[in-house]
């Protein structure tokens, strides 16, 4: 995949060093760490093991576009996402979540803001039901109180040279490029018509009382804005509930 062959090129965590020519044996071979400094220590011993996430979003031919890439080192595992967002929602907020949504025990991601708003997913609900991305951000949820075994989410530096955080760019940065094509591995649901995870919201208006020369009577209602909704609330309640 085009991007990505400089991640082909990543050392493994031994090298193979042989012994000279004076070596009696010269096929055996001895393991020693791949370090450019042997001063320095691997922050995270295990980091193959953790599944790096990445959203990108980019403007092509005048529309935002957005993708997600999903890369595991141990396993080689690419998984490119298509968000699926449009029009309020086709943001790179929505490429971060949709990253972190996919399934995995160890995840890391360069994006704090997501992580913050994961967090208050889970412990506080009420607080996102309004929230643009919420059928992201309850999937997050709804994944980390099904797992049998718990989630860990980690905050790792953007473009600093973190070889999982680099392909996972790499990889979304893809995905945003050729949506059209469709080489997306998964697809999020989509939020609402047209994008728009409110279309269910009923919003404060009222009824015109006299119905438009093109309105039958059978038709639904129209509605207009109210001017002042404060005034309107109050008259409103003061004409249906009357208090003694």
């Amino acid at each position: 995949m085009p991007g990505l062959r400089k991640c082909a090129k990543l050392p493994l965590d031994t090298k193979q060093a042989s012994h000279g020519s004076h070596t009696s044996a010269p096929h055996i071979i001895a393991q020693t760490p791949c370090q450019s400094n042997p001063c320095m220590q691997l922050k995270v011993k295990d980091w193959k093991s953790w599944t790096y996430t990445d959203g990108s979003c980019k403007v092509q031919n005048g529309d935002s576009v957005i993708g997600a890439g999903v890369y595991h080192p141990k396993s080689n595992k690419i998984s490119m996402v298509d968000p699926n967002g449009n029009g309020i929602t086709e943001n790179g907020g929505r490429a971060e979540l949709a990253g972190i949504a996919q399934d995995s025990k160890i995840i890391a991601t360069d994006s704090l803001a997501s992580l913050f708003q994961s967090r208050k997913q889970i412990l506080y609900p009420e607080k996102h039901r309004h929230h643009v991305q919420g059928d992201v951000l309850k999937m997050i949820a709804e994944a980390a109180r099904t797992s049998q075994d718990p989630i860990h989410f980690y905050k790792v530096k953007a473009h600093s040279g973190i070889a999982g955080n680099e392909c996972a760019d790499q990889i979304a940065k893809h995905q945003a490029t050729f949506k059209d094509c469709n080489l997306h591995d998964i697809r999020l649901p989509s939020p609402g018509p047209g994008g728009n995870p409110f279309h269910s919201y009923t919003w404060l208006a009222q009824e015109e009382t006299e119905p438009g020369p093109s309105q039958s009577s059978t038709s639904s209602p129209r509605l207009k804005y109210l001017p002042d909704l404060k005034n309107s609330l109050k008259s409103q309640m003061h004409a249906r509930h009357r208090l003694g």
